[in-house]
């Protein structure tokens, strides 16, 4: 399957309660129509863990697509849907910024009381971040700690004409997901191994919707 991640930043005089209900509601409806639409899963942003930077990402919320194939992709790029997206978007967001996955599997269903965690990252080395991050959850995993690691590459996509869009995307999606808020906290291990590997990243924790 072909993945897109898009990062959405809410309008300023739009309250959080009322961007987090028009996103899940009534863009959810429109976004639903992709013909070839496999997955989508919206991630609400609830809490700030850690950033460093410049740059300092402005991201509220955190879309994750999954389409059958590129075909799907170029389709809906060009579809009414999209079209219907792009008239909707001024209504709750200031920002966009669209990003390319590429080749990505859908993730398992998650533990009951698993809490998901994003991190997006800018890296000039992000093959050695991935492996530090990969050594890291496997020692955490044979010491008997739940998590589970995944790491998607990310390049710049589309751009709204009349939305902002991040001057410096990040180039890694970090998603995480432990019981235990430590793991993920300003004083973790993983915080440390990032900061050692990327120039910038921002932490949050998220409430992830199912869509489709």
């Amino acid at each position: 399957m072909i993945k897109r991640c898009t990062l959405l930043r809410r309008r300023e005089d739009v309250p959080v309660p009322a961007f987090r209900d028009h996103w899940s509601s009534i863009h959810a409806d429109i976004a639903a129509g992709f013909d070839g639409l496999d997955r989508y899963n919206q991630n609400h942003v609830t809490r700030v863990c850690w950033q460093f930077g410049p740059p300092r990402f402005q991201v509220d919320g955190i879309v994750e697509l999954w389409f059958g194939s590129q075909a799907d992709v170029d389709r809906a790029a060009q579809s009414d849907t999209t079209r219907a997206l792009i008239v909707d978007e001024p209504n709750f967001l200031s920002g966009l910024t669209a990003l390319v996955v590429g080749e990505a599997d859908c993730p398992q269903a998650a533990a009951a009381e698993a809490a998901k965690y994003m991190v997006l990252a800018r890296s000039t080395a992000p093959v050695r971040l991935e492996a530090a991050l990969v050594a890291h959850c496997a020692a955490l995993t044979a010491a008997g700690t739940a998590i589970t690691l995944s790491i998607d590459p990310l390049t710049p996509g589309f751009t709204r004409e009349t939305l902002w869009s991040e001057p410096q995307p990040p180039t890694l999606l970090i998603s995480i997901r432990t019981a235990d808020p430590r793991l993920v906290s300003e004083t973790s291990a993983l915080r440390g191994i990032i900061n050692d590997h990327a120039e910038a990243a921002l932490a949050v924790a998220v409430d992830e919707l199912r869509i489709v």
